[in-house]
């Protein structure tokens, strides 16, 4: 395996390849946020159990392919996905807030929503980096699907929120003329994340 390791690190050339125990750790890291952040969710989340599950084992059986991918190949490209799961997972927080508020922090609140549910869309753009190691290409399709899979739970959960706020407040056919019209500028949202490198907090 250790040679493995060696062959793949000599061969790469990526700007994002690593070899070296800085990136490693820095994976750890990532991971441990994300595990906090999961935990987290499991406590405020509880009452949404299959949503619950499902989010739940799906997000950690991904970050444990990240940290093997990483380890087996010293490859650090789709390292990146327990941070994406990590973003994908805060607009929950703000939409939980959001319909238990009014007035204006309602509005800020929601509107902290709109900008980060983007990320939970995003993670099935990494698809994008298929092929940048052949011999792991079918590893890389499973971890990249877990992760994408997992980030449209979290999101979709968000928007399962105020989709039923606004069916309340509104009638259902403006309901849905506002959830058409998120994933419309989601979508927009993505594309300037992926191909002009827009981030959330450029915004």
């Amino acid at each position: 395996i250790a040679s493995s390791r060696d062959n793949l690190a000599s061969q790469s050339t990526g700007q994002f390849h690593f070899n070296s125990s800085y990136s490693s750790c820095q994976i750890v890291v990532e991971f441990a946020i994300f595990s906090f952040f999961d935990t987290l969710f499991v406590i405020l989340y509880s009452k949404f159990s299959m949503h619950l599950h499902a989010y739940t084992a799906l997000c950690l059986y991904a970050g444990f392919l990240a940290l093997l991918r990483a380890y087996l190949t010293g490859d650090m490209v789709l390292g990146g996905l327990v941070w994406n799961l990590i973003l994908a997972l805060i607009p929950y927080f703000f939409a939980m807030l959001a319909v238990k508020e009014k007035g204006f922090l309602h509005a800020i609140l929601f509107l902290l929503w709109l900008f980060f549910f983007p990320n939970s869309l995003y993670i099935f753009t990494d698809f994008i980096h298929l092929g940048k190691l052949p011999e792991y290409i079918h590893f890389d399709i499973v971890l990249i699907a877990t992760s994408a899979l997992a980030g449209l739970i979290a999101g979709f959960a968000s928007l399962e929120l105020f989709h039923t706020y606004w069916n309340k407040k509104y009638h259902h056919s403006k309901g849905w003329i506002f959830v058409t019209g998120i994933m419309l500028l989601s979508i927009f949202g993505v594309y300037l994340g992926r191909f002009l490198r827009f981030n959330t907090w450029d915004i």
